[in-house]
């Protein structure tokens, strides 16, 4: 039982490996990191530390959970160019068709087979890390291989995105209103 134990230990770890190789984000991971035992845990919460520019990880002892916020630079940029977007194209910030699509991404990707948990999107864009995932979870979620993975295609998702929304704001048109937009977005 040990040596398979030990194997799927072993490939959980090379598996979180690929993804942040195949994500580019490879660098980001501590590479003296042990792929045997009891360190594949704690590899797993390197690798959760990893998945985005800034995480702040929190234990609230009243409920027992463990509370991570996950931010990038890209979710702010993300989300000031969807309040710019509004401006230029008119509309309510809750009927931006870009605020709609990245909820709906996110929420879709959030919806993980099993484990006690919880997330909020935040979509501020008041400072740096502003915008970001909190995501809370007891000692009874087993998702953390999910969890990463699942994170890894967010921001990944956010970062394709914004390069489309930036396009869209830059061939805005002629107007005044669109020679604005084109400066923000530049």
């Amino acid at each position: 039982m040990s040596r398979i134990y030990d194997a799927q230990n072993t490939f959980s770890i090379v598996y979180v490996y690929k993804l942040f190789h195949d994500f580019g984000r490879l660098d980001k991971l501590d590479s003296s990191c042990k792929i045997e035992g009891d360190y594949t845990w704690m590899a797993l919460y390197e690798a959760l530390q990893a998945v985005s520019d800034a995480v702040w990880i929190d234990y609230v002892e009243s409920w027992e959970l463990q509370k991570f916020y996950f931010s990038d630079p890209v979710m702010v940029e993300y989300y000031r160019l969807c309040r710019t977007h509004c401006q230029c194209f008119g509309g309510r910030l809750s009927e931006n068709p870009y605020m709609k699509q990245a909820a709906e991404y996110v929420d879709h990707l959030l919806n993980l087979p099993y484990g006690n948990y919880g997330y909020t999107l935040q979509t501020k864009i008041n400072h740096d890390w502003a915008s970001g995932i909190v995501f809370y979870f007891d000692d009874y979620f087993e998702c953390h291989m999910e969890l990463i993975e699942v994170l890894l295609y967010i921001f990944d998702f956010y970062r394709t995105e914004l390069e489309k929304l930036k396009s869209e704001l830059s061939l805005g048109g002629e107007t005044a209103a669109a020679e604005s937009c084109r400066k923000e977005a530049a």
